[in-house]
């Protein structure tokens, strides 16, 4: 194992307690108090507008996983964002940046063509032969079918844990 060179890291994992140590952890102390001396972080911000647009996201058709694919964070973090299960008031402005800049899905109007609308009321199993090709035309073909559970478009159980498409 490699030492740490000294400094804030040191003083606080390895526990040493020379002057520069205590020093490096003297000024990321007071960095940390001015940062959070009045409540507010510089580097927060309000949750409600990244919430809202992130519900907006989910109407559209993402999914959290692929909203954390998207934005590069963690599955946890966006789940966190959306559901508000711990309360949060605040969200760092780095994530919040990454989910701001996502695009809700286009509507299905403006994606299917009025050909595919045909051959899917004729047969509504033919998005899985190929006919749709992109996740958008899949979720249009849903929408205009009305059915968004797997059993509906024609998943067995096997086929929804797996994921397939």
């Amino acid at each position: 194992m490699t030492e740490r060179p000294h400094g804030n890291a040191r003083y606080v994992r390895d526990g040493c307690r020379c002057d520069t140590c205590r020093q490096a952890n003297a000024r990321r102390v007071a960095q940390w108090q001015i940062r959070t001396r009045y409540g507010a972080r510089p580097d927060y911000v309000p949750i409600d507008p990244v919430r809202a647009h992130a519900m907006q996201l989910r109407a559209s058709g993402w999914t959290v996983q692929e909203l954390a694919t998207e934005t590069g964070y963690s599955f946890h973090t966006v789940k966190g964002i959306t559901a508000n299960r711990t309360g949060r008031t605040r969200v760092r402005r780095d994530i919040a940046d990454a989910i701001l800049t996502v695009e809700p899905l286009p509507a299905p109007a403006d994606v299917v063509d009025p050909i595919v609308v045909e051959r899917l009321c004729a047969d509504p199993t033919a998005w899985r032969h190929g006919l749709t090709s992109t996740r958008a035309e899949r979720l249009a073909a849903a929408h205009i079918l009305g059915a968004w559970s797997h059993k509906a478009l024609g998943y067995s159980g096997s086929d929804a844990k797996r994921g397939a498409a």
